[in-house]
């Protein structure tokens, strides 16, 4: 907890200024939820994937406002493992290729567990991952708004994955 008021008190980011993630160093984050109910579904759903072998990012805890009595920590953060690597969205060549052959492999696995990922299939490919290319793993993360998904949800998420139409899209040519 002394890392993470530390980490707000001084401002320490790992992407600029207005990152919801704090360096909490020793391959750490503390990632600000905009709510409990996110904070817990975030920790529940990437303990429930870390466990069955995705490659998501070793989530340690939350800590909660109400658990600081100086009340310097003023949102509940999930601290989780940094995770290396570059935004899968922002990749080329060879590098997309392999990263998005990865992420579609992980989300059909994650739709085979009945999980509609509610914003990472329905806007671009690779949304909310990164890819490793020194140890060629891509990550998924961000599941704040992950739930169970009804047979028509996942069907259609499943419909998207498999689309040719959807793998041609990027964040520079996505439909608005």
């Amino acid at each position: 907890m002394q890392a993470l008021r530390y980490s707000i008190l001084e401002n320490i980011t790992l992407d600029g200024e207005n990152s919801p993630l704090l360096d909490l160093g020793s391959r750490r984050v503390a990632k600000r939820a905009i709510t409990t109910k996110n904070a817990r579904n975030e920790q529940m759903w990437g303990r429930f994937l870390y466990k069955r072998g995705f490659w998501v990012p070793k989530i340690w805890g939350l800590v909660m406002p109400e658990d600081d009595p100086e009340g310097i920590i003023d949102a509940p953060y999930i601290v989780m493992q940094t995770l290396e690597g570059e935004d899968t969205t922002h990749l080329t060549g060879r590098s997309r290729e392999e990263a998005l052959r990865q992420y579609k492999l992980q989300m059909g696995r994650v739709l085979n567990f009945n999980i509609y990922p509610v914003d990472s299939l329905d806007r671009f490919p690779g949304r909310n991952s990164r890819f490793n290319s020194m140890r060629g793993i891509t990550y998924l993360h961000d599941f704040e708004s992950w739930r169970k998904g009804n047979p028509r949800e996942i069907e259609r998420m499943r419909s998207i994955l498999n689309s040719k139409s959807f793998w041609e899209l990027s964040p520079q040519n996505k439909p608005s």
